[in-house]
């Protein structure tokens, strides 16, 4: 099976639910080494692409990965 690449929508859909209790938010900022405001605006939808530190806290790989299109696309 194929590896799932997962959008930044996706990544940041994960975050949403991570953060979602009291104090979530807070806490997850803390340990990644992010600013409560940062991930406020990712949740808000201000910033599409959730950084490095973000993408481990969560758990995933932040090098980018690319997709061979077939000939004439």
């Amino acid at each position: 099976m194929a590896p799932r690449f997962h959008s930044p929508e996706d990544v940041i859909e994960v975050l949403r639910e991570r953060t979602a209790s009291r104090g979530a938010m807070t806490d997850f900022a803390e340990v990644s080494g992010v600013s409560k405001s940062y991930l406020s605006e990712l949740i808000a939808g201000k910033k599409t692409a959730p950084g490095d530190a973000v993408l481990r806290g969560l758990g995933y790989d932040p090098t980018p990965h690319y997709r061979r299109l077939r000939r004439g696309q």
